[in-house]
């Protein structure tokens, strides 16, 4: 972050809360076959997702670390 002062982590953590929130209320009403679905043989919108909260849980971990 340019600004790593404490204000602009809790910041920046409210914001991820905020679009995470937003995320999951726009994939609740994918079904498990949509999930599941392989298209053009690439990952899974499962497997994609699964990424993301990998990705999200290292972001976070990152900016508690900054506090």
């Amino acid at each position: 972050m340019a600004q790593d002062t404490p204000q602009a982590v809790r910041e920046l953590l409210q914001k991820m809360h905020e679009e995470r929130l937003a995320f999951l209320q726009a994939v609740s009403s994918i079904t498990e076959e949509q999930a599941n679905a392989h298209p053009g043989g690439g990952w899974s919108l499962k497997q994609q997702l699964a990424h993301l909260v990998e990705a999200e849980r290292g972001y976070r971990g990152w900016a508690l670390t900054a506090l």
